[in-house]
């Protein structure tokens, strides 16, 4: 059921001022307040932020956030049960990292903190119980998250071309204690993030009619984004495809979003065609012949070239796990997490970027089954359509009730979720916290908004601990 009370427009209306004293009485504020931070970095700066570590210690800062947020979780024990019981995602989200966990258990005599790196998909799901949690005890973080989002969005769209550009060059120093180069930025990820910024645009930071970001010209901006993303890799490219497709399949202003894409897409690719535009940067050179030669490689891909080869890689990869996987030998324990399963294959290769081998079969959603099993990925599947069809029926609320601004926060959560899912089948992206813990973040909103809004701007006051 919905929280009907959150459709009142007088929650909708401008943040009351909160004194500090209030501030510092709200529940999970110290999660939150590093939550923001933690995100953006990802968000700016992708893998070199992610392996950002305490000196001499295998913490790294999205683990240091996810224990500052257990810690105060503790006094809301009684709550979290009771929200969880309400909530499908979250009761198949706990048994799926159950599962995950019991297999780590038992392979963690054995290969130690490898097994933990390989836990990643399933250990964040905590950041999505914590954020669900928080934002049903005191809605207002869900503002807050949308606020910070919105005030990124125009730096992040003018960030993102250059962040793939710095990508390609060479000898750039490592970030401190690791073999990661600071411009280690991941093409397809980026694409994704600045699709799902185009979308919010639209949906989120356009809603105010004084807010300087609901213009074209930042959709404009947004596009070369994706153009830059899209000739440095497909699987971005296709990401970016699914999650705009969402956008405009949902919302009832598509007419002018197509406008302005199409607008955008022609201006830009008749500039690089009459300017010739051309740089090289390592395997893939910026220009519209290679953005083109990608878009034509997903429908057909031409025998003997680069891109062909790494299809067949991929293909050749997948169908041996895949048939492993479903052997009796693996179905239902998994071959665990631990083992390098890129060596066990032989598929190493070229794919081990900066000296540090592949440990996942490039694709997550496989990884996640050849790991923990049928089990684990049959629940992996259940968690995601519970949640998509709860988005769907708050979806369907705010549209009967003309809600539009929560609306298009629902509609984002889907898009933005559906992007990262589709780009993981094509890379280990959920392994990282870089995009692992922002798709976790986007599961735990949609599991709270639905019930709170996305614009319920008051403390509740709601400090209880009993629930």
């Amino acid at each position: 059921m919905i929280n009907r009370t959150a459709s009142n427009p007088a929650s909708n209306g401008r943040a009351n001022f909160i004194s500090r004293s209030t501030y510092e009485r709200l529940p999970f504020r110290w999660f939150i307040t590093l939550l923001v931070p933690l995100l953006g970095g990802y968000l700016f700066f992708g893998r070199p932020f992610a392996y950002l570590h305490i000196p001499g210690t295998p913490l790294y800062i999205g683990e240091v956030v996810l224990a500052v947020g257990l810690i105060e979780a503790v006094p809301y024990i009684r709550a979290i049960r009771v929200i969880v019981r309400q909530h499908r995602p979250l009761r198949l989200l706990l048994a799926f990292m159950a599962v995950g966990a019991l297999r780590m258990l038992w392979d963690l005599p054995e290969y130690g903190l490898d097994a933990v790196r390989d836990s990643a998909p399933w250990y964040y799901g905590a950041f999505a119980i914590l954020v669900a949690v928080a934002v049903r005890i005191e809605p207002l973080w869900a503002a807050r998250l949308r606020t910070a989002f919105c005030t990124a969005l125009p730096f992040f769209l003018v960030w993102a071309p250059a962040a793939i550009i710095l990508a390609r060059q060479p000898g750039l120093p490592s970030v401190p204690g690791t073999a990661t180069a600071i411009n280690a930025f991941k093409p397809n990820d980026i694409g994704v993030f600045v699709a799902t910024a185009v979308a919010a645009l639209w949906l989120i930071a356009g809603d105010r009619k004084r807010s300087p970001w609901y213009r074209p010209e930042f959709t404009m901006v947004g596009i070369g984004g994706l153009l830059v993303a899209g000739s440095q890799g497909r699987s971005g490219l296709v990401s970016a495809a699914s999650l705009l497709a969402v956008v405009l399949g949902a919302w009832s202003g598509r007419r002018r979003i197509i406008g302005v894409l199409l607008s955008g897409l022609v201006l830009l690719i008749s500039v690089g065609v009459v300017t010739g535009l051309s740089v090289e940067l390592g395997s893939r050179e910026l220009s519209v012949d290679q953005l083109l030669k990608n878009v034509s490689s997903i429908i057909e891909t031409d025998e003997g070239s680069q891109l062909a080869d790494t299809v067949e890689w991929r293909l050749s990869y997948w169908s041996l796990v895949l048939e492993d996987s479903l052997s009796p030998e693996y179905a239902i324990t998994g071959m665990g997490y631990g083992p390098i399963l890129a060596d066990r294959y032989g598929f190493q290769g070229p794919s081990a970027e900066d000296g540090q081998p592949l440990r996942s079969v490039h694709n997550s959603h496989l990884t996640i089954l050849a790991r923990g099993g049928v089990v684990a990925f049959i629940l992996w599947g259940l968690l995601w359509g519970a949640w998509f069809i709860e988005l769907g029926h708050s979806s369907r609320w705010w549209r009967t009730t003309g809600n539009v601004r929560e609306l298009g926060g629902t509609v984002l959560l889907c898009a933005s979720a559906v992007g990262l899912l589709v780009n993981a089948v094509f890379d280990p992206t959920l392994e990282g916290p870089q995009v692992g813990i922002w798709l976790w973040v986007l599961f735990g909103l949609g599991v709270a908004v639905p019930r709170t809004g996305f614009y319920h701007n008051r403390p509740s006051g709601a400090t209880s601990k009993g629930g």
